[in-house]
């Protein structure tokens, strides 16, 4: 492999990684998992400020539960409703901590 070909595949992981995360409910979920270790407790509706939670936990079961697992980023198990950290966990949380990061000095900033 090239180079090029490497900085292609790198490139394409970072934009997979960076679509991942374009959407709130998907990042609290995975600082969450970050948080807690392994595992997590089931996300709830309750994670989300104002939404029906009814159509927030089909938006979680529908979209953001089956996009993080694709992504290699979470595990889901159906049967226990629980999410725990997928292979390909340590790839995102560079770029959590660099979130938070962030997110901090921004509120620091404003202080």
């Amino acid at each position: 492999m090239s180079s090029t070909d490497h900085n292609v595949d790198a490139d394409g992981r970072l934009d997979e990684l960076l679509g991942v995360l374009d959407h709130e409910y998907r990042r609290r979920i995975l600082l969450a998992l970050a948080d807690s270790g392994d595992r997590t407790p089931p996300v709830r509706p309750s994670m989300a400020d104002g939404d029906e939670p009814d159509v927030l936990e089909l938006e979680l079961r529908h979209v953001h539960f089956p996009k993080l697992e694709a992504a290699g980023l979470v595990e889901w198990d159906r049967e226990r409703d629980a999410l725990s950290r997928g292979p390909r966990f340590d790839e995102v949380e560079p770029v959590l901590d660099a979130l938070e990061a962030a997110k901090s000095e921004s509120s620091s900033a404003r202080n």
